[in-house]
């Protein structure tokens, strides 16, 4: 989830919104990251799920990376039995979205504060704060 998150404000710029989202959808959880970012276009969507692909590969690219994150990601939700999938649109940002099976635990493991209105407790996080971790 952090890489997912670090991709959305390393192509984005820097008053963009990124919107993190988690709904719980009975059997599953989905978990979704949409950035308003550079997008990705068609031809490289399938692609860039595979070890070291990267959309971008001229040397004076802006974001730099190995191309190995979204791979990793996608083969520790597959091994939770989930999956991931991306809809972009370039220009307009990218959503990428990952469903999980849930998991039931009990109460007094839970470590998310419920309201009675069904919200939960929001944390704010500063850019500073993911890339310190």
């Amino acid at each position: 989830m952090l890489n997912l998150i670090s991709n959305a404000i390393k192509f984005s710029n820097p008053k963009s919104v990124i919107l993190v989202k988690v709904v719980d959808m009975v059997s599953n959880v989905e978990i979704s990251v949409k950035d308003e970012g550079v997008g990705i276009e068609q031809e490289h969507l399938e692609n860039i799920f595979q070890r070291y692909y990267q959309v971008n590969k001229s040397l004076n690219r802006n974001a730099e990376g190995s191309g190995i994150g979204l791979s990793l990601i996608k083969s520790i939700i597959e091994l939770h039995g989930g999956k991931i999938n991306v809809k972009s649109k370039v220009n307009s940002g990218s959503t990428f979205t990952i469903e999980l099976p849930s998991k039931v635990v009990d109460n007094e493991s839970e470590s998310i504060k419920r309201y009675t209105d069904g919200k939960v407790e929001m944390i704010k996080i500063e850019f500073s704060d993911i890339y310190s971790i």
